[in-house]
C-alpha cells in the first residue's frame, strides 16, 4: 500500500469534511475518487499531501513520501508566468535536481503535444493550454506515485485523450500509481483499476474495478408502471427503482440472474426498453440512490 486511511475525521465547526473516512491505494493501481462536490475529496488529497491534518484518525504512508517519488497537480497554476513553457521545464528540472534525463522530459513533452509552444510564455497560455504544462512540470521529477485532483478541468475531447494515454503508459512501463480525483466519469472509467465514491465526507463504495465490472454486467429496465409483483421481486433482488415520471420507472439490475428473473415477469407491452448499466448509473445508484 502507498497510502491508506483508517477512520479519518475532519471537522469544520460542526461540519463534517470527513467522517470515519477509510480507504487505501495499492501500488501500481489507478485509483478514481469520485464524488459530486462538496463531498470530501480535496480535503482528502490535501490530508493525503500532509497539508492539512485530521482530527482523528490514522494515515500511513509510504516511504516513496520521504524520497520526494511523488507528484501533484491541484487546480492551481504551477508554472511561472514570465518564464516560457522551456524555462519553466528547465527550471523545474533544476528543483528536482533531474540530471541527464533528457529522454523522459522528451517523452513528456510529446505525450502533452507541448512542442509548438515552448517557446510562448506561460501566462499567454489558454486555460487548457495551461493545465498540460502544469502535468508536464507535476511529471518532470519522474514520479512514482501521482497525485491529480480534477485533471480534465480545460481540457478539450483531444486533449483529455491525450492524458488517457499519457497515465495508461506511465501506469504499464513505468508502474506509476496514480490516485484521481474527478467529476468526469466517462474519463475515469476508462483508465481506472479502482474506484472508491465519496459523498457527504463518507465513503459509499470501495472496491477493485473487476468487482464493480461485475456491476456492468447488469441491465436498466426502463418501464411504464411497477406492480406490486415486480417491486417484491426487486426488493428481493436488490434492484433499484428510480420513478422518472407517473408513467416511466427505470430498474436497475446489478445481478444477471435479476435481470432475467425480472425480465420473465414483466408484461412486453409494459416494457419501453433495456439497456446496458454505464458507470453513471452505478455512481448514481451509491450517491444518489442509497
Amino acid at each position: 500500500m502507498l497510502v491508506s486511511f483508517q477512520n479519518v475525521v475532519k471537522k469544520y465547526g460542526l461540519h463534517y469534511a470527513l467522517n470515519d473516512v477509510s480507504f487505501s491505494v495499492k501500488k501500481k493501481s489507478i485509483t478514481s475518487f469520485v464524488g459530486p462536490n462538496g463531498a470530501g475529496k480535496t480535503t482528502s488529497i490535501l490530508i493525503l499531501l500532509n497539508l492539512l491534518f485530521p482530527d482523528s484518525g490514522k494515515i500511513e504512508r509510504h516511504y516513496l513520501f520521504r524520497k520526494g517519488k511523488i507528484a501533484f497537480n491541484l487546480d492551481i497554476p504551477l508554472g511561472f508566468s514570465r518564464l516560457s513553457i522551456s524555462q519553466n521545464i528547465c527550471l523545474f528540472s533544476d528543483l528536482y535536481e533531474i540530471k541527464d534525463n533528457e529522454t523522459w522530459i522528451e517523452t513528456i513533452i510529446e505525450m502533452l503535444n507541448l512542442g509548438d509552444i515552448m517557446n510562448k510564455p506561460y501566462y499567454t497560455l489558454s486555460g487548457g493550454m495551461r493545465k498540460r504544462v502544469d502535468l508536464a512540470l507535476a511529471f518532470i521529477s519522474k514520479p512514482e506515485f501521482v497525485i491529480l485532483d480534477e485533471p480534465t478541468t480545460n481540457l478539450d475531447i483531444t486533449n483529455i485523450d491525450l492524458l488517457i494515454k499519457m497515465i495508461t503508459f506511465l501506469n504499464n512501463e513505468y508502474d506509476v500509481t496514480f490516485f484521481i480525483s474527478s467529476h468526469n466519469l466517462k474519463f475515469v472509467s476508462e483508465i481506472a483499476s479502482h474506484f472508491i465514491f465519496i459523498d457527504k465526507g463518507e465513503i459509499k463504495y470501495n472496491d477493485e474495478n473487476d468487482h464493480l465490472s461485475k456491476l456492468f454486467n447488469g441491465k436498466m429496465i426502463v418501464v411504464k408502471r411497477i406492480s406490486q409483483k415486480i417491486e417484491n421481486l426487486c426488493r428481493k433482488n436488490e434492484c433499484y427503482i428510480e420513478n422518472i415520471s407517473a408513467e416511466k420507472f427505470k430498474i436497475y439490475c446489478w445481478k444477471v440472474d435479476s435481470y432475467k428473473e425480472l425480465i420473465n415477469n414483466i408484461l412486453q407491452d409494459c416494457i419501453i426498453g433495456e439497456y446496458e448499466l454505464s458507470l453513471y448509473d452505478i455512481y448514481k445508484y451509491f450517491i444518489i440512490g442509497k
